[in-house]
């Protein structure tokens, strides 16, 4: 989802080796606008991830 928002390197949610600290990312409900909604049905159409469809 961060690379989706185009977050940089402060949103990463894992740091490989890294034993604490990992996970803390949290996706802020402002980021999911209609703009990153339609975005996302785009994608989900073109590369054929639609359940059903």
């Amino acid at each position: 989802m961060q690379d989706v928002l185009g977050l940089g390197t402060n949103a990463r949610m894992n740091l490989p080796g890294k034993a604490d600290g990992n996970w803390q990312w949290r996706m802020k409900e402002e980021d999911l606008t209609d703009a990153l909604a339609a975005k996302l049905a785009a994608m989900t159409k073109t590369y054929g991830r639609i359940v059903g469809g």
